[in-house]
């Protein structure tokens, strides 16, 4: 898949290290309204490459997007510059709407020129409402916003780190928009199966076998663990189709 970039800057180039880290993309284009910035990031980042999947990474200008199954636009002015770092400001990133609305009336266009057949993926604060002007400007609704994606991934940081465990085990979302307005579903969030509100109190939960007293064996169910071993076993939110599979399992241990 080709995979094109508009913006080389901090963002852009956390982008195109990211796609090529995950062997996302077999060719990447970095475009920037400064080329030689574009140049140097896909210099420094083809010097990497024989540590990571194989991938083209170049420069080019918006012609060289052509062919590109999706373009990631970043360009714009970012928080600092725009004035749009204070958290405590209502407006927050839709301070630099206006600035970056009129970069995107005149880059989406060429980038529809370039590449008509591309889904475009705005990254750019403040991206939902970027993501409406995207989609005015390039006449088609293949467009997308980064929108709460990131705001997702930290708050399954922050839970893990509060609770001490893998991100990985954190299943948690924010909905609504990239901004100030965002909605965190505390209601839905869960580590290891079992929903946070349960875990309030506790240190680490992990899905780890020991002695149930309900169903008579050794099996695994999240537990808190500490330095004498299981202090409370958790039981997660099931299914009457999972509980009596959990049955069907303790039984076969019996």
């Amino acid at each position: 898949m080709k995979v094109g970039i508009v913006g080389a800057g901090r963002v852009g180039c956390a982008c195109a290290l990211a796609l090529v880290g995950r062997g996302c993309a077999r060719e990447i284009v970095l475009v920037d309204r400064t080329q030689a910035r574009a140049d140097a990031v896909a210099t420094d980042i083809r010097y990497g490459l024989p540590l990571l999947p194989r991938t083209e990474i170049s420069a080019a200008d918006y012609d060289g997007l052509a062919g590109s199954a999706l373009v990631m636009i970043t360009a714009g002015v970012n928080e600092k510059s725009g004035g749009a770092t204070d958290r405590s400001d209502p407006q927050g990133r839709l301070r630099l709407l206006d600035k970056n609305a009129a970069v995107y009336r005149d880059l989406v266009p060429r980038v529809v020129r370039a590449a008509p057949q591309a889904v475009i993926l705005v990254i750019t604060d403040p991206p939902d409402p970027l993501a409406d002007i995207a989609r005015a400007s390039a006449k088609h609704g293949r467009v997308l916003s980064s929108g709460t994606y990131l705001d997702s991934l930290r708050f399954r940081v922050h839970l893990a780190q509060h609770f001490k465990v893998d991100p990985a085990d954190v299943e948690a979302q924010v909905v609504g928009d990239h901004g100030t307005a965002q909605v965190f579903l505390w209601s839905g969030a869960r580590i290891a199966g079992v929903p946070v509100k349960k875990l309030v109190e506790a240190r680490a939960a992990i899905p780890i076998g020991s002695f149930n007293q309900n169903f008579g064996v050794t099996l695994s169910l999240p537990s808190v663990i500490g330095r004498h071993g299981v202090i409370d076993i958790l039981e997660p939110d099931m299914s009457d189709e999972e509980r009596l599979a959990l049955e069907r399992s303790a039984g076969s241990l019996k």
